[in-house]
């Protein structure tokens, strides 16, 4: 059997999403959409970065995942300091276009202010802007 030549000559840039998020965007318990990722899409990179951080009564914890996996890309991120949270790299890919979902757990009473920025870079299996052999 002869073996078969599959090297790919397709290149591409990674996509990035940036999406802000405040304290008004989000709604204890609940899955908010954050930003959309095609189908064979395979997030390479990204951070949540809490700018000014979550002034909750007790605690403000965010997961990022998608309607499979509630915190597919990040688990319990603490709103209420600020700094930077690397997204958790799986390899996973989408199967279909869908969202990035956000769910706040928030203790005590809401918070009145708070920012972050939920960068995403991802690639997209297929996909090709440049060639090279």
């Amino acid at each position: 059997m002869q073996a078969t030549n599959v090297k790919n000559v397709n290149r591409q840039w990674p996509l990035y999403s940036v999406t802000r998020i405040t304290n008004e965007d989000l709604v204890n318990g609940e899955a908010v959409a954050l930003t959309g990722l095609p189908g064979n899409a395979v997030v390479v990179s990204g951070e949540i970065t809490v700018q000014t951080a979550w002034d909750s009564e007790t605690s403000a914890e965010l997961n990022v995942g998608d309607s499979a996996t509630a915190d597919r890309y990040v688990a319990g991120v603490d709103l209420t300091t600020t700094g930077r949270t690397a997204l958790t790299l799986t390899g996973f890919q989408t199967q279909a276009p869908g969202d990035i979902l956000g769910a706040l757990a928030e203790v005590g009473d809401a918070a009145t202010v708070g920012e972050a920025l939920l960068i995403v870079g991802y690639v997209v299996e297929g996909r090709g802007g440049e060639v090279q052999y």
